[in-house]
């Protein structure tokens, strides 16, 4: 969908054209919703709106427990980023935000790549 991937562009031009604390926490979490939601709509994870664990982890593990290596570390990466996520959106003090910020859309880019194979 064209709206994730929007929503990543502008990800990156918050972290890099404003680069203030909200920017870069607000740019986390949206590079984080644009690969969680292309995930939740890949054909690896269509079981997880069934799940008990709640979408995010169903999802991230659906993809790391596939048959296909990419899939797998979208999978793994996917539980790492959901933490600094949550780490951005809720925790007072960030150590390294800047770096984390852009290790964000890094990750969200990555993620995006290893599911289009």
């Amino acid at each position: 969908p064209i709206y994730w991937s929007e929503s990543l562009r502008l990800a990156r031009e918050l972290a890099e054209q404003r680069g203030d604390e909200a920017a870069m926490r607000t740019a986390i979490s949206r590079a984080y919703y644009a690969a969680f939601n292309i995930a939740s709509r890949h054909k690896a994870a269509e079981d997880a709106r069934s799940s008990q664990a709640g979408p995010h982890q169903a999802v991230w593990r659906l993809l790391k427990q596939s048959g296909n290596s990419s899939w797998r570390r979208a999978g793994n990466m996917g539980l790492r980023f959901m933490e600094i996520r949550q780490m951005a959106d809720y925790i007072d003090m960030v150590p390294a935000l800047p770096w984390e910020s852009r290790k964000a859309l890094g990750t969200a880019e990555t993620i995006l790549h290893l599911l289009s194979n």
